[in-house]
């Protein structure tokens, strides 16, 4: 959460970029806990290596982010079937070699970016998407893929996993139930969606705490969260949260966690993760 409201597009291209870091972060972290024999191996003969989706996520990032704006997200000499195929002499390393420089592609892209940019038209596959919009199904599909990579690490890891996410431990807990940490008696505010604003609105003896968003269709970008710096650390954040998630239900919305905030709401709350957007 930030003290400061900058200029909503701009926000949201910083909260992208740093959406897409955490994402590549986490699965980087996850890869560093295993060996070679993990890294290729395959729990059945449907399922994919963690060797086989990063090949494949290297090669989905090159294809989409290189010359974002002005060429076919698709580009006429990928061979996508191929990256779930491994050759006898393909190695880690230069799987991983291959996986930076697609990461590259994309962070290149980003950081070239302006808030003009968000509005314009992009295509995969000949189909038209605004920037905004292909930013999002890029994430979707792509924190799908680190999923993937985390939970088989953390399954040939065995006893030797070393958590990535906040320890069960560190969590203040209720009898038999998980609590918000730094909750404490925290007031309960009312939420107001303000959708001129595209915002949920909180009003605080503080201030105004907020929870942005940008709709497309029927996801909902969940892109910054600020509360009054007085009263962090007392629960209200995820009071918003929870209120755009419910809301988000009720209205048969899907969203897309770009807040770190809200995914790691999310991370607590297991119970919501149905309603992430599927890429």
């Amino acid at each position: 959460m930030m003290s400061a409201m900058p200029d909503r597009a701009t926000a949201l291209i910083t909260d992208i970029t740093d959406s897409f870091g955490k994402q590549k972060q986490l699965a980087d972290r996850a890869l560093a806990q295993i060996d070679d024999a993990a890294f290729f191996s395959v729990l059945d003969r449907e399922s994919n290596s963690i060797a086989v989706v990063v090949k494949h996520m290297a090669g989905n990032l090159r294809s989409r982010f290189t010359d974002f704006l002005t060429t076919d997200g698709e580009k006429p000499d990928r061979k996508r079937d191929t990256e779930f195929e491994l050759g006898r002499a393909e190695t880690r390393a230069e799987l991983m070699a291959t996986w930076e420089r697609g990461w590259e592609v994309l962070f290149d892209s980003l950081r070239a970016l302006s808030r003009d940019d968000l509005t314009r038209t992009v295509t995969v596959r000949g189909e038209g998407a605004t920037v905004l919009q292909a930013l999002l199904r890029a994430h979707a599909h792509l924190a799908q893929h680190v999923g993937q990579i985390v939970l088989l690490a953390k399954h040939f890891a065995g006893s030797e996993w070393k958590t990535l996410s906040i320890p069960r431990s560190s969590v203040r807990q209720d009898p038999g139930r998980g609590v918000e940490p730094g909750t404490g008696d925290a007031t309960t505010h009312d939420v107001a969606n303000n959708e001129q604003a595209s915002r949920y609105e909180m009003q605080t003896e503080a201030g105004l705490a907020v929870l942005e968003y940008m709709r497309d269709g029927k996801r909902l970008a969940l892109i910054h969260t600020e509360v009054p710096k007085a009263i962090e650390g007392r629960g209200l954040g995820a009071q918003l949260v929870k209120a755009a998630l419910d809301d988000s239900i009720a209205r048969g919305l899907r969203i897309v966690p770009m807040c770190a905030f809200v995914r790691a709401f999310l991370a607590r709350h297991p119970e919501y993760a149905t309603l992430v957007a599927k890429p």
